[in-house]
C-alpha cells in the first residue's frame, strides 16, 4: 500500500514536470524522469534512452509548442492511485493557453511514477486525449 505522503510526492513530481516544461527548462524537465523512459502520444510509443535524449527531445517539443502559440499552461486536476509501495499512477488533466488567453489544448494524461534511489521519478507518460 502507498502512504499518503508518497501519493503527495508522486503528485508533486508531476507538478514539477509540468512546471519545468512550461518554463522551457529542459534540464529540470529531464530531472523528473528515470531512464529509459517511455511516452505514448498520438498513437506512437517513443522510448527516451537517457538524459541527453530527454533534454534534446523536450527542447524540440517546447520550441514547436511555442511556434504553435503556447504561452502558458496549468494543471486542472491530478489523481494518484497507489500501485504498491514503489509505484503510483498519476492521472491528470492539463490545459495550455495562447498569449491571448485562448485555449490551445486540453490534455488528459497518465504517468507511471516509480520510487528510485533519489526519490520518485516519471517512468512512463501516456497521453490519453489531446
Amino acid at each position: 500500500m502507498m502512504s499518503e505522503a508518497d501519493k503527495q510526492a508522486c503528485a508533486d513530481r508531476i507538478r514539477s514536470y509540468v512546471a519545468a516544461f512550461h518554463r522551457g527548462d529542459s534540464e529540470a524537465y529531464a530531472d523528473q524522469w528515470v531512464f529509459p523512459g517511455s511516452v505514448y502520444s498520438q498513437g506512437i510509443w517513443r522510448q527516451t534512452p537517457d538524459r541527453a535524449a530527454c533534454v534534446a527531445g523536450n527542447e524540440a517539443y517546447y520550441r514547436s509548442s511555442l511556434a504553435d502559440g503556447l504561452a502558458s499552461g496549468e494543471i486542472e486536476s491530478l489523481q494518484v492511485k497507489g500501485l504498491g509501495p514503489d509505484a503510483g499512477l498519476v492521472e491528470g488533466v492539463f490545459t495550455r493557453y495562447r498569449a491571448d488567453g485562448s485555449l490551445m489544448a486540453r490534455i488528459e494524461a497518465a504517468y507511471l511514477v516509480v520510487r528510485i534511489d533519489d526519490g520518485w521519478k516519471v517512468a512512463v507518460c501516456v497521453v490519453k486525449r489531446q
